[in-house]
């Protein structure tokens, strides 16, 4: 399927930050979207989420450029009153897996941008904040 377009750029974030999660993540568990997880009691994970945005026709003719932009966000969980270094740490950490990179697939491209932090929500049990990374992919339509 040549127009395929959300699929591949679900995969080529969530392949990234794996990749780069497996390897400097020091073993804290991802919790992946629309898969079963159980959540360590007490204990640090993270969570990647993908928000998708409103995409535009960048191009008239029989060319056609799609942008789609979205922000690829990690959730990160640490234990309620123990401070927010280990949460803001993490966000580094979560950051240097998108900052600036570009995937692709070869049909696909998704241009990360400068990821930023905001805080999560309040809940009970532990303290939340999201490391939020901008993307704006893009496909070109034969």
């Amino acid at each position: 399927m040549a127009d395929e377009v959300f699929d591949p750029i679900r995969k080529l974030i969530e392949s990234r930050f794996k990749t780069w999660w497996d390897a400097n993540g020091g073993g804290i568990p991802v919790e992946w979207d629309g898969v079963p997880f159980e959540q360590p009691e007490g204990k640090v994970w993270v969570r990647l989420v993908l928000l998708p945005g409103q995409g535009i026709q960048a191009s008239i003719g029989s060319k056609k450029l799609e942008k789609q932009p979205g922000v690829a966000v990690v959730s990160i969980f640490t234990e309620k009153n123990s401070g927010t270094k280990t949460a803001f740490d993490l966000a580094d950490k979560a950051a240097e897996a998108f900052r600036f990179q570009q995937l692709t697939d070869g049909t696909v491209v998704v241009a990360m941008e400068a990821p930023y932090v905001t805080r999560g929500n309040p809940a009970d049990e532990f303290f939340t904040i999201n490391l939020n990374a901008p993307y704006e992919a893009q496909h070109l339509t034969l």
